[in-house]
């Protein structure tokens, strides 16, 4: 990482001092920015939400939703998302099932992150719902996420 790249540690006490309201800096996504690629990421757990969030705001406008329904949502609201990066099990809205409803919404890259990829056949059943990539949820896993962002986003 380059040094003039801000350290995962200090964007997050950045972030939390604009969340406290002691920076006046606006919070990434809070002005559309026509320079900035989409991307919505949908997690339902809140530290790996927060956490790809932080390692994407820099270079991308991010969107974070904790389950599928609200994900839904800002799908139908933000036509400029050009990415989703979604956790595969997730409380009731699955991955499969959220990227079939995407599908019917508008047809967007989708990046599928699973703790266990293979375990249940998903890779199989993922074919049904169109083109994906699917990546662990563990650290070298995250490494490979970013890089595919970025492919994705050159094609």
């Amino acid at each position: 990482m380059a040094e003039e790249e801000s350290s995962l540690f200090e964007k997050f006490i950045n972030k939390a001092k604009r969340v406290a309201g002691k920076s006046d800096t606006s919070p990434v996504g809070a002005v559309a920015d026509p320079v900035k690629k989409t991307v919505l990421i949908v997690d339902d757990e809140i530290h790996a939400l927060d956490s790809l969030a932080l390692q994407l705001e820099d270079r991308y406008r991010v969107f974070t939703a904790d389950n599928g329904f609200k994900a839904l949502e800002i799908l139908e609201k933000q036509p400029e998302i050009g990415l989703a990066v979604i956790d595969m099990r997730m409380p009731k809205m699955d991955g499969l099932e959220l990227s079939g409803r995407m599908e019917k919404i508008r047809p967007v890259e989708k990046i599928i992150r699973s703790a266990q990829i293979g375990r249940y056949g998903e890779g199989y059943l993922l074919n049904e719902i169109g083109p994906y990539v699917m990546v662990d949820k563990s650290p070298q896993g995250t490494q490979i996420l970013l890089t595919k962002i970025e492919e994705a986003f050159k094609n």
